[in-house]
């Protein structure tokens, strides 16, 4: 996927809807993966396919802490290409398909993810590039 948003960054924004629906049904099912870069979702036919589902758990209530982790590791490792207000629109996608319309708790996780997103790019994980964003 994030070959794909390199190459084509409009092709990779048709793909944001199915992507955040994918990632919320991942979570409210109980799953967190602890490494969901773009890089290990990969485009297979007309679907997302999820990779390296190693160090995945599934738990009853998965604490928030790994849910933010998740999607800010997400949001972290898309390509310069792609806006902040298009990674405002997948946080927002995500929201929806998780059912949270409070707007405080979409605001909560908001700055929790944007928060974790700070400290992923403070140590340069190996699935991003070091491109500073605006």
């Amino acid at each position: 996927m994030r070959q794909l948003a390199e190459r084509d960054p409009a092709a990779a924004l048709e793909r944001r809807s199915e992507l955040a629906r994918l990632v919320a049904r991942l979570h409210v099912a109980g799953w967190y993966h602890r490494d969901l870069y773009l890089e290990h979702w990969i485009v297979a036919g007309d679907h997302l396919a999820l990779l390296d589902v190693g160090r995945a758990r599934r738990e009853d209530s998965p604490r928030a802490r790994w849910l933010v982790k998740d999607v800010a590791a997400l949001l972290h490792s898309c390509p310069a290409g792609i806006c902040v207000f298009a990674r405002l629109k997948f946080l927002a996608l995500y929201l929806d398909a998780r059912g949270v319309q409070d707007r405080g708790l979409r605001r909560e996780f908001l700055r929790a993810v944007l928060a974790k997103a700070r400290r992923i790019a403070s140590h340069a994980p190996r699935h991003v590039d070091r491109t500073p964003r605006a």
